[in-house]
């Protein structure tokens, strides 16, 4: 769940319009490029990169960077608040074979290994000759992005989807001050169903206490090539009375 007021909100959109088409959502972060641990590389699909395997869900990550106990300069990512499980940092290698091929123009390998990085967190289920893998990207200025991404046969990243998305907003979101959004996926196979939600206060209009739910619904599909073809399944608004964004 991220809350936002209106000019965090402002700075997001110039954010998603700066990196389109390949989008970066915005962490509380700061910048850690330079400070996360060093990693070595490893093939791409060891078993033992991944915390998870084939998870169906990502409505319930919630990863936690932390500094290291051995040295404060260095920033560890883990699973979740109980820091027990850490994720495996991308290579610098690695950032160039799964993050440069998905860059927008004028973006090119030495972005993806110098600007970016990333980690490695569910192994999926191979969809015919496909591999889906799981990972979180980061870029400078705070931007990450839960992605899913395809490799063929030959382990070369060929296509990808990002699973959250909380950069999402109404049309009418210059009119509101405090909202919430909620952006996760579910995964079936080779088929993906996104869910962004927002809730969100009109400033200066609509009774005391309002609360106005806004819904989108989109079902991508992978086919054998590796090709993700997306579309909008549903689209809801309605209001209820509530005192607080959270509920």
């Amino acid at each position: 769940m991220k809350i936002f007021t209106l000019s965090k909100m402002k700075k997001v959109l110039v954010s998603v319009v700066l990196f389109s088409p390949a989008f970066f959502s915005i962490t509380s972060c700061e910048n850690k490029k330079s400070v996360f641990q060093v990693t070595e590389d490893t093939s791409l699909l060891d078993d033992s990169n991944y915390v998870y395997k084939n998870i169906s869900t990502t409505k319930n990550l919630n990863f936690v960077d932390r500094k290291s106990k051995i040295d404060s300069s260095i920033f560890i990512k883990y699973s979740d608040s109980t820091c027990k499980k850490p994720l495996k940092l991308f290579s610098k290698n690695q950032c160039a074979l799964l993050l440069a091929p998905f860059l927008p123009v004028g973006y090119g390998v030495d972005y993806a290994v110098d600007e970016m990085w990333g980690h490695f967190v569910s192994k999926q289920n191979k969809i015919g000759s496909l591999q889906p893998i799981i990972v979180s990207v980061g870029a400078v200025h705070d931007y990450f992005a839960l992605r899913l991404i395809i490799l063929n046969k030959n382990g070369k990243a060929i296509s990808y989807i990002d699973l959250d998305d909380p950069t999402y907003f109404p049309q009418d979101h210059n009119s509101y001050t405090d909202y919430q959004t909620e952006s996760y996926s579910v995964l079936d196979k080779n088929e993906i169903i996104s869910y962004r939600v927002s809730k969100f206060r009109y400033a200066n209009k609509g009774p005391v206490g309002e609360l106005v739910v806004d819904s989108v619904v989109f079902k991508s599909v992978i086919d054998a090539k590796g090709k993700i073809s997306t579309k909008q399944i549903a689209k809801n608004r309605y209001t209820k009375k509530s005192k607080s964004v959270n509920k």
